[in-house]
C-alpha cells in the first residue's frame, strides 16, 4: 500500500480468479477463486510504503486435481492469476483489476503433490502400505513409489516396468507365484471352480492380468521395437498395482 498523500484510500473484498495451463502450453482452463484466509481491509497512511502479506485459499476437489495433472502430461504447471478487488477514495467506490502469472516447473509441482499426500493417495487411489507395516514386501513398496514418480514425470514406459517389478518382486518376497499360477488355471477351467475361487484367488487372477498387461514394457516386440505406454496405460498399472498391495496386507491382516 503507498503512502497516504492527500486523500484516503482503502482496498477490501479481494479474491483470486486463477487460471492453469500446461509449461508452454498457452491454453488454459478455469480452476476456481481463492479467498483471503481472513477479512481483510487496508487503506493509504501517511509515512513510507507499507508491504502486507496476505495467504488466499483454493479449495481443489479430487477430481480438478486429478484433470490438472491430465493436463500438464510431464510438465510444470503455468498459472494465470486475475486479482479482484474493491476500493474506496474520494470518487467514491471502484474496481480493482490487475493480472499475475506464476510459473511452477516440474520439480516444485512434485514437490506441492508430496507436501499435499498426493503420492500416496490422491492419483494412484488406494492407500499402499507403510514398509514398516508389511515388511516382507518392502522391495515392492519402493518399486511402486518408483512407478508413480515416473508417472509424474510422465514417463508412461517407466512407470509400467516399475510396476511389472513391484509386481514380481511382491509375487516372490510373499511367496504367491505357486498360488498364482493355480488360480490362472482354475480360472480358466469348468464353471464349478471358478464359482469356488476364493477372494484370494480372485486378487491372484488381478494381479497375474497385471503382470501380463507390464509384460511388454520389459521386452521388445516381434517387429523389434518396443511397446510404448500412455499416461493412462501408466495411471492403470499404478492403481492396480498400489491396489493390489492393498487389498492384500487388508486380506492378511
Amino acid at each position: 500500500m503507498h503512502p497516504k498523500r492527500n486523500d484516503t484510500f482503502s482496498v477490501f473484498g479481494s479474491f483470486l480468479r486463477i487460471s492453469a495451463c500446461a509449461e508452454g502450453n498457452p491454453d488454459s482452463y478455469f480452476i476456481g477463486h481463492a479467498f483471503p484466509e481472513v477479512a481483510w481491509v487496508d487503506e493509504s497512511r501517511p509515512g513510507i510504503p507499507v508491504e502486507r502479506r496476505l495467504l488466499y485459499l483454493l479449495n481443489l476437489q479430487s477430481n480438478q486435481l486429478l484433470a490438472l495433472e491430465e493436463m500438464r502430461g510431464h510438465r510444470g504447471v503455468h498459472f494465470k492469476i486475475e486479482v479482484r478487488a474493491y476500493s474506496h477514495g474520494p470518487t467514491g467506490l471502484r474496481s480493482v483489476s490487475e493480472s499475475l502469472e506464476l510459473l511452477v516447473p516440474l520439480s516444485q509441482w512434485i514437490s506441492v503433490l508430496k507436501q499435499a499426500g498426493g503420492e500416496d493417495i490422491l492419483l494412484v487411489g488406494a492407500a499402499i502400505p507403510l514398509e514398516n507395516e508389511y515388511p516382507e514386501i518392502r522391495s515392492a513398496v519402493k518399486l511402486v513409489r518408483g512407478a508413480y514418480e515416473f508417472l509424474q514425470k510422465g514417463d508412461g514406459n517407466a512407470a509400467v516396468a516399475e510396476c511389472r517389478r513391484a509386481l514380481e518382486s511382491f509375487w516372490k518376497s510373499a511367496n504367491l507365484e505357486t498360488s498364482a499360477s493355480d488360480a490362472r488355471r482354475a480360472l480358466s477351467s469348468t464353471m464349478e471352480l471358478r464359482k469356488a475361487m476364493s477372494k484370494r484367488q480372485r486378487l491372484l487372477v488381478l494381479g497375474e492380468a497385471v503382470r501380463n498387461f507390464t509384460h511388454s514394457a520389459h521386452h521388445v516386440q516381434q517387429d523389434g521395437f518396443a511397446e510404448e505406454f500412455s499416461r493412462a496405460d501408466a495411471a492403470l498399472a499404478v492403481a492396480a498395482t498400489a491396489a493390489l498391495l492393498s487389498a492384500f496386507r487388508d486380506n492378511d491382516s
